[in-house]
């Protein structure tokens, strides 16, 4: 693990001491190979995972390392929130906690915020929803969205930032406990 994958991992567990635990399925957004670093402590702590990653080379990467994962499902976001989660929320098991890394800014601000809350719905009650993403514009990664602390404070979710606003190698986590 790298000096930036530590860091990242000290944020989160210090400002989210039980993202691990009492939560006992997650999905996992945009866990490609260089994004797995938080796979042993889920390991550990014996969450079943489901991962969506876009990358058909991450997903295979993903099944081969890690077999214990519930489930790795190569599909863009969108397609699967539209089309293979159940319309019928009322039928939906959902999951206790959602972490998204380093996604959201990859699509056009307006429909993030609208796949923000469509999630919003797949977690259960007292579950958490959790945010990775660069503290605004990180400079040459291809991003089409920048992201601030006020962009999900607004939606009532509670951040923090490593790194310079508008730096690479920034990150900004933001997370909300689901009523």
């Amino acid at each position: 693990m790298d000096a930036i994958e530590m860091a990242r991992l000290e944020q989160m567990e210090n400002n989210i001491p039980d993202i691990y635990d009492p939560f006992g399925n997650m999905l996992y957004v945009g866990a490609g190979s260089y994004r797995h670093y938080f796979f042993e402590a889920l390991k550990e702590a014996m969450i079943k995972v489901d991962v969506v990653e876009i990358e058909p080379k991450d997903c295979e990467w993903l099944r081969g390392n890690h077999p214990w994962l519930k489930s790795v499902i190569c599909q863009d976001i969108r397609d699967f929130i539209y089309n293979t989660v159940d319309d019928d929320l009322g039928s939906f098991p959902g999951w206790d906690s959602i972490l998204w890394s380093h996604g959201v800014e990859m699509l056009p601000k307006g429909e993030g915020l609208s796949i923000i809350k469509i999630m919003e719905n797949f977690i259960k009650p007292g579950g958490i929803f959790v945010h990775m993403t660069p503290h605004g514009n990180a400079g040459g990664t291809g991003n089409i969205s920048t992201w601030y602390p006020e962009d999900f404070e607004k939606l009532g979710y509670k951040t923090d930032c490593l790194g310079g606003r508008d730096e690479r190698n920034s990150n900004l986590l933001a997370w909300k406990y689901i009523k």
